[in-house]
């Protein structure tokens, strides 16, 4: 696990984001898979022991789980105006998705990995917590609002990489053959993974993952959730 000074590998993924703020999956996610879906982090209510899906949480307020759901408004009990800034005392990690989960992805990925392919593991700069070398900072994917700094390595490397970005998740990874590609964004409490069909249907069949289907034209902002409203 090296880190790189080749931006350039990034220059696909670039490529095939739609404009920043047009606030769709595809302004996240690039262009060209097959489809798309939308980890949820897990939500505690202030003991990190304590967790809960975010199906959990709708049901525990009489709302309903859904592609586009957000917490503001599954955490406000049904016949309640929801607030954008009230979560009601739940809270979830945002642009990092929990190492109990990453772990669990990063094997099911594997299966669809080729043996030894190397993949790129980038992660956004405001970060603390990383000892990034300059020539690795001279040499960032500057994606629209959100500059990363890339590592190169497997994908077994996961854990390496994790532990290097100082116990937080990478950002963004993808393989060699570009024939998946993981995006957790800073701001939000969720993360995409673009793939083959198998590999979406495989995700969101396991049971350490609460995966839902969406579409690159889903609008991911609070914005987005016209069901519990």
């Amino acid at each position: 696990m090296n880190w790189s000074s080749d931006a350039s590998v990034g220059d696909w993924f670039i490529d095939g984001l739609r404009p920043f703020h047009a606030h769709r999956v595809g302004s996240i996610v690039p262009a060209g898979f097959d489809a798309v879906t939308r980890i949820m982090h897990p939500i505690d209510s202030g003991n990190e022991r304590d967790k809960w899906t975010w199906a959990a949480v709708a049901e525990s307020n009489g709302r309903i789980a859904h592609r586009n759901m957000q917490l503001h408004n599954i955490a406000t009990p049904s016949g309640e105006a929801p607030r954008h800034d009230e979560r009601r005392g739940w809270y979830v990690w945002e642009g990092d998705l929990p190492a109990v989960e990453m772990r669990a992805l990063g094997t099911l990925l594997q299966t669809f990995t080729q043996p030894d392919s190397f993949c790129v593991f980038g992660v956004w700069i405001g970060y603390g917590g990383m000892e990034i070398p300059s020539a690795t900072l001279d040499a960032l994917m500057r994606i629209p609002n959100r500059d990363h700094a890339l590592l190169v390595g497997e994908l077994g490397d996961l854990d390496k990489a994790w532990r290097m970005l100082g116990r937080q998740s990478p950002n963004l990874w993808w393989p060699a053959d570009r024939s998946w590609s993981v995006v957790s964004e800073i701001d939000f409490a969720w993360t995409y993974v673009a793939g083959t069909i198998a590999i979406i249907e495989a995700i969101e069949a396991s049971p350490a993952l609460e995966a839902y289907r969406v579409t690159y034209d889903d609008d991911h902002t609070v914005n987005g959730d016209l069901i519990n409203r």
